[in-house]
């Protein structure tokens, strides 16, 4: 377990016994290849220790203290004033603070200064070092919350994203475990920035929401899925992915989100140009397509070549193209194609400026949830069985 992750559960008792309060490790990846950055101390004190069964300290770090770590092969080399003070194969900086917080600084990183909660683990990891946030679950969400929805939002706008973030976290926990860590800092899991902007909504938000998780047929929790503009029509989960979600259904979303700067897009294309990355991406000599639309409106596939050839989904297509949203038109205008579209990102879900737009209406987030997600039941954690 090591010394940070003991000493550490003991301050999680002090704090609370509810399972919210679990701690939950996070890979830090902002830039790739990441091979050095420097870490501040923001706490009274951060006692630096290897991350081995018996940990040695190794340096004392007083408030705003600085400190280089660089790869050095398979070890981590430590540097304090420009003189190197440690070599370790692992570190592990632990504060002893109540609501601990520490500063990085990443060259290459946009933004190149970010803060964290918890504390942090570092082990080298191949082509680059691995940063390891071992956080509250709580104090993850409001990170969650303000690099996924933003922080000039409602407060049960933010109370609907506390439930989709904390259920979305919970159901994929360990998602990583195989590479040491539970989750990931980007959209493959949920985006993660640290606490870079300061919200007392979103941390009421999540305060008020405290152990609330979303699910269905009584015990499970649900794949709370969600995308920044569905473009008026949320699509079903296998329209755009694999698996038909009972939960996860098509269903208009009005106007609701349609004065928002995601919903309308358009671009204009060469049609030379699109047939030639079509056919680089299928690997033949792309001379034709034809569009397939979903029930609510997006591209479901595309047929290359004819009807009996090969076909790409409207998801690859939006991967593919960059392409805002799967929701568009394709209009053929001999040597160009003129493409309109609706919405930004997959759909699937919740869709957050109509949750946003509906909060603003009046409605509340149990309510709103429901709109999204069909057929839920919003439960505290403790009463979720069988989730750990």
């Amino acid at each position: 377990m090591g010394f940070v992750r003991f000493a550490f559960l003991l301050v999680l008792l002090l704090r609370t016994v509810s399972m919210s309060a679990q701690l939950i490790e996070v890979r830090i990846a902002p830039v790739d290849k990441l091979q050095s950055f420097t870490y501040q101390a923001l706490g009274d004190q951060v006692v630096v220790t290897t991350a081995d069964a018996f940990p040695q300290q190794l340096l004392l770090l007083n408030t705003l203290e600085k400190v280089e770590i660089r790869a050095a092969g398979t070890d981590l080399e430590l540097y304090q004033n420009g003189r190197k003070v440690a070599r370790s194969s692992s570190l592990q900086f632990w504060c002893n603070d109540e609501n601990p917080q520490f500063k990085l600084h990443f060259r290459k990183a946009n933004p190149a200064y970010r803060t964290y909660p918890g504390q942090l683990l570092i082990r080298p990891g191949g082509r680059s070092l691995d940063l390891i946030n071992v956080v509250f679950l709580e104090d993850y969400l409001r990170c969650v919350i303000n690099a996924e929805a933003g922080h000039h939002r409602s407060l049960d706008f933010f109370k609907v994203q506390a439930l989709s973030a904390r259920t979305y976290a919970l159901r994929n926990l360990g998602r990583h475990k195989s590479h040491g860590y539970d989750l990931c800092d980007n959209t493959h899991c949920q985006a993660y920035r640290g606490t870079f902007r300061s919200s007392d909504l979103i941390d009421q938000a999540v305060q008020e929401t405290a152990s609330e998780v979303i699910v269905f047929n009584n015990d499970q929790l649900i794949d709370a899925v969600f995308s920044a503009n569905c473009g008026g029509f949320t699509a079903n989960s296998e329209d755009v992915w694999i698996a038909n979600v009972n939960y996860l259904r098509s269903m208009p979303d009005y106007d609701f989100c349609e004065g928002f700067n995601n919903h309308a897009w358009h671009l204009t294309v060469p049609k030379l140009e699109f047939l030639a990355k079509l056919g680089r991406y299928l690997k033949v000599e792309a001379t034709s397509f034809e569009v397939i639309p979903d029930v609510s409106g997006r591209v479901r596939r595309v047929y290359v070549n004819g009807k009996n050839k090969l076909t790409i989904s409207g998801e690859e297509l939006r991967r593919l193209f960059r392409f805002k949203s799967a929701r568009f038109h394709i209009y053929d205008a001999q040597s160009l194609l003129f493409i309109e579209g609706t919405g930004f990102g997959h759909g699937v879900g919740m869709c957050q400026d109509g949750a946003f737009y509906l909060s603003q209406m009046g409605m509340d987030y149990e309510r709103i949830i429901r709109h999204y997600y069909r057929d839920v039941d919003i439960m505290k954690l403790d009463n979720v069985v069988g989730i750990w």
